[in-house]
């Protein structure tokens, strides 16, 4: 039954109508994709319940993870709209993670919150985007140094805990993963572990956070280092999730690319502070009241940019696609660099049918100015590029359909309801 809904998910497109009319009004941040995963990989070390608010349970990726540690043991009640408890039914997590419902990136991370809590675990290979190579042999690494036997068997990766012991884990370079599995897997341990060039970004620290409320010892004591003293079990939490600051990027970039004003509730300023600066150089205003944010993008011209994601704070490589769509409605042309994945442009070609003219010279993308986009039939090739695509249909003359989109629920909740209430002309059809 799981299955044929998804399947008919497919069949799923939005219609969007350039009304040129301006954006106005409001719009409601969702606890952020890219924390709420991680946070469900948390759960299996707790032995008593968990409890996560703002947590986003309109998204493909976390119905699929939910579902996944429903099969290994897990009760999980639906509190209300963005609120679950999780707790397990055994008072501990079976280790055979099944694969029934597909896989998403982050089931990788179960491999090492199951190993860490009861010794061993089987998790499916790792999907997600196809935005180019993003191995697991970082994480293998990680988690062998810490004692853990990983060996492949088909479809699966299997790991059992053969020792406890002191690691120092030096990343060769930054990895949000592979930082978020090491600490997983040593928070119970009886050794002490030092990860080195780790990746502290906003959905790390917020992992941290939690860990942390549930009785783990974990420090980060420089720029890219993690301490964590290993404790004997973890208790449960109550933990709200962050909001979604990719999010906060895509209703920004509909205000630019359509020169409109809008309000962003829920903001994560203090995560954004890098793109920030680089928006405010072009022209873009931004007015932050409590917790609100007014994004003022009225300016008659916006100044071209050159960018190149990377590291936190810098900008996020989940970011460029955003970028690449609001470079066309710039004063001059602009080119950003992704140093992070080799293949991140394929939703290049999509945006091009609409008329956006690009160039790809290996892992740099120059975007020529003042492009007229014409709406025609895309195809939402992974989550960002998919909302790249929606948002260049709202200044492409007449009518775009843009299919395949549970690519774009993947990662965005309530979508299109969102977009309307900010005066968007979309529909999702089958």
């Amino acid at each position: 039954m799981e299955n044929k809904r998804l399947n008919n998910m497919k069949k799923e497109y939005y219609r969007i109508i350039n009304d040129n009319e301006k954006l106005k009004g409001k719009v409601q941040l969702s606890g952020a994709k890219n924390s709420a995963l991680k946070l469900l990989s948390a759960a299996p070390l707790a032995t008593k319940e968990v409890v996560y608010t703002n947590m986003p349970l309109e998204m493909i990726d976390i119905q699929i993870k939910m579902k996944m540690l429903t099969d290994i043991g897990a009760i999980i009640k639906r509190i209300n709209s963005n609120t679950i408890s999780i707790k397990w039914k055994d008072g501990c997590p079976d280790w055979e993670v099944p694969s029934k419902y597909g896989s998403v990136r982050t089931s990788l991370l179960l491999l090492g919150s199951l190993c860490s809590r009861i010794g061993k675990a089987k998790v499916p290979l790792p999907s997600g985007c196809q935005i180019g190579k993003r191995g697991y042999d970082l994480h293998i690494m990680a988690l062998r140094k810490l004692g853990i036997k990983i060996i492949r068997k088909k479809n699966f990766l299997i790991g059992k805990k053969i020792a406890n012991k002191n690691a120092n884990i030096e990343f060769p370079i930054t990895t949000t993963g592979g930082t978020e599995n090491a600490i997983l897997s040593s928070v119970i341990n009886k050794g002490s572990t030092i990860i080195t060039c780790a990746h502290t970004r906003p959905e790390v620290r917020d992992l941290i956070n939690c860990l942390n409320k549930m009785g783990a010892e974990i420090n980060i004591i420089g720029s890219g280092v993690i301490e964590i003293n290993g404790v004997k079990f973890l208790n449960g939490t109550h933990h709200k999730v962050i909001y979604d600051n990719i999010e906060a990027m895509t209703f920004v970039a509909c205000a630019v690319v359509t020169k409109s004003k809008i309000s962003i509730i829920n903001f994560p300023w203090d995560d954004l502070e890098i793109p920030i600066i680089y928006l405010k150089e072009i022209g873009v205003k931004f007015k932050k009241t409590g917790k609100e944010v007014l994004v003022d993008a009225t300016a008659k011209k916006f100044g071209s940019f050159n960018i190149s994601t990377g590291i936190y704070p810098g900008i996020n490589s989940d970011m460029q696609p955003l970028f690449a769509i609001m470079a066309n409605v710039c004063n001059g042309n602009s080119h950003i660099i992704d140093n992070r994945f080799e293949n991140r442009f394929n939703y290049i070609k999509e945006l091009n049918k609409l008329g956006l003219n690009t160039t790809i010279i290996k892992n740099k993308l120059f975007v020529k100015c003042n492009s007229k986009l014409v709406g025609c039939r895309v195809r939402a090739t992974d989550i960002r590029g998919g909302v790249a695509l929606v948002i260049a249909a709202l200044t492409a003359k007449g009518e775009t359909i843009i299919t395949n989109i549970k690519q774009i629920k993947r990662g965005y909740e309530n979508f299109s309801e969102k977009l309307k209430k900010i005066n968007i002309n979309i529909n999702k059809l089958q």
